[in-house]
């Protein structure tokens, strides 16, 4: 072979392959972008909302709340949730010991007996006030930023215990590991409940 003859070498990498991997390269980063910088710079949904029940768990921890004052309920959410007016705010009260069908629920359908349910908490609870009653053994508030308490109303119905017994609602343990204060009497009142099949008990199942 002459000195001035050359062999063309590959130098790796085709143009077709070059061009894909630059695709690649962009692709990723765009992802990368979207997904991970994006988040920090502008907070998703979730981060939003999770920021939103940090402060509302924050307020229900300082919240007072005395057992012997009637607080006026503001309204109804569902089977198992309102809002009453603590210390002049709206607060977001989760009924303890009890669970409703659903019927508001994101994304979530509306279950069996839930607007039975929903429609019977209104005609208990509108254009009344309630005494909230902490249970010092289970959490005074949930994820959501809702206030947990048992709830006694200005007629002197105690609510869970109704709703309960007439088949509008389960009894409902918070923390498996405590034992709350009614559960004995709750888990008594759902059995009866089952066993007449009342309410959802001979609807639902």
């Amino acid at each position: 072979m002459k000195k001035d003859e050359r062999v063309d070498k590959p130098d790796g990498f085709s143009k077709w392959q070059k061009i894909a991997i630059g695709i690649a390269i962009v692709c990723g980063f765009t992802m990368w972008y979207l997904y991970g910088f994006w988040d920090v710079i502008h907070p998703s949904k979730k981060q939003s909302s999770n920021g939103y029940y940090a402060a509302r768990k924050s307020l229900i921890q300082k919240l007072v709340v005395d057992p012997s004052v009637l607080y006026p309920v503001v309204r109804v959410i569902d089977g198992d949730t309102f809002v009453a007016k603590i210390a002049n705010q709206d607060i977001t009260v989760r009924v303890l010991g009890e669970n409703a069908p659903e019927t508001v629920k994101p994304k979530w359908p509306i279950e069996c007996y839930g607007p039975e349910a929903s429609e019977e908490d209104k005609k208990l609870l509108i254009g009344h006030s309630v005494r909230l009653e902490i249970d010092p053994t289970q959490d005074k508030v949930d994820y959501y930023g809702r206030l947990l308490a048992y709830v006694h109303i200005d007629d002197g119905l105690f609510l869970e215990e109704y709703m309960i017994q007439n088949g509008f609602a389960r009894e409902y343990t918070f923390n498996q590991k405590k034992p709350y204060r009614y559960q004995k009497q709750f888990l008594s009142d759902q059995s009866e409940a089952q066993k007449e099949k009342i309410g959802l008990w001979g609807k639902c199942l």
